[in-house]
């Protein structure tokens, strides 16, 4: 069975309760759960595949539990544990990791993922995505393989560097000559950004390469495409600190 962990927490100190942010088709996390929800409804209804949100255990996460779906309370600091702890709590051989901010991660791509999985993959990467919309997965045990040795590390910014980058399938996103686009939820602009598609898009359904050419042509990039540089600054910032 495969688990798709969308990975949250609501302590967010640059944007309050960001996930939790209502548009006029939900809250901003109920969007991306909904998302991924339509492109596997058969695998779901199959058994195949079960949408987890992984967060940490903090008490202010249990509002997590109003939307709807299984949440896994795991540990804070490291996020890889985390998602191993809860693969092998749940019974999942497979995992699709899919982080919480990204609001409207390419489904589509998600799909190729688990089709390569399926197909005796270990280890799985899209890439050529706007920052934002690429994902990975991986079998739960490379990940268990990944971080023997890592358990008792801090592993939250840059997470994915437990994994040997040669051993990755890469696969093309199906989208591609946006990297100018933010898809990312850190700042108020990317509230406005996100707010501004989901408002303007017939249904929360609406396919990717749709979304980015609507973004595109609208010019609604601009709206948060300015930080990029300064987000970049804080990620390695915060992986450093962590090394």
């Amino acid at each position: 069975m495969t688990g798709i962990l969308v990975l949250v927490r609501l302590g967010s100190k640059r944007l309050k309760n960001k996930h939790l942010i209502t548009t006029s088709k939900g809250f901003f996390l109920a969007v991306l759960l909904k998302r991924i929800e339509f492109i596997f409804q058969k695998e779901i209804e199959q058994g195949k595949v079960q949408i987890v949100i992984a967060t940490s255990n903090e008490p202010i996460n249990s509002d997590l539990l109003n939307l709807g779906y299984k949440v896994y309370f795991g540990e804070k600091n490291n996020i890889p544990l985390r998602q191993l702890n809860c693969a092998e709590d749940l019974g999942f051989d497979q995992i699709i990791s899919v982080d919480g901010d990204d609001i409207l991660c390419a489904p589509e791509s998600l799909k190729l993922i688990y089709k390569h999985l399926c197909s005796q993959e270990s280890f799985v990467v899209t890439k050529d995505l706007p920052l934002g919309m690429n994902a990975m997965g991986y079998t739960t045990k490379f990940i268990r393989e990944s971080l023997k040795g890592k358990e008792n590390q801090s592993l939250v910014t840059g997470w994915g560097r437990i994994f040997d980058q040669n051993k990755a399938l890469v696969v093309q996103g199906q989208c591609q000559n946006f990297s100018h686009h933010r898809y990312t939820l850190d700042y108020p602009a990317d509230e406005e950004f996100f707010r501004t598609i989901i408002d303007n898009i017939p249904n929360v359904n609406f396919e990717t390469q749709k979304i980015l050419e609507l973004t595109e042509e609208k010019q609604w990039f601009k709206i948060n495409n300015f930080l990029s540089e300064e987000y970049l600054q804080n990620f390695y910032k915060e992986q450093q600190d962590e090394i």
